[in-house]
């Protein structure tokens, strides 16, 4: 199964709040996007992410957690 390009994607939970994690191969559409924008296209929604490019990961459902602003600061240099 694929999600919106993705090789691989699933949840975990941090500090009581889920994030989710997506793979991808750094060619796909929605990599790109996210790089370039912060954003990634899910069921014709674009949803914030946060891009590590050593990973070609994508952190996503961080905008709500309690800890954004650590998440968008470590998870790039991961």
């Amino acid at each position: 199964m694929q999600w919106w390009g993705a090789e691989d994607g699933f949840g975990l939970e941090v500090n009581g709040e889920e994030i989710e994690l997506y793979k991808f191969d750094p060619d796909a559409e929605n990599a790109k996007r996210a790089r370039e924008t912060g954003t990634m296209q899910m069921n014709g929604f674009s949803l914030p992410v946060v891009y590590n490019e050593r990973l070609n990961v994508a952190l996503a459902g961080h905008d709500e957690h309690p800890q954004k602003e650590e998440l968008e600061e470590i998870f790039p240099d991961i």
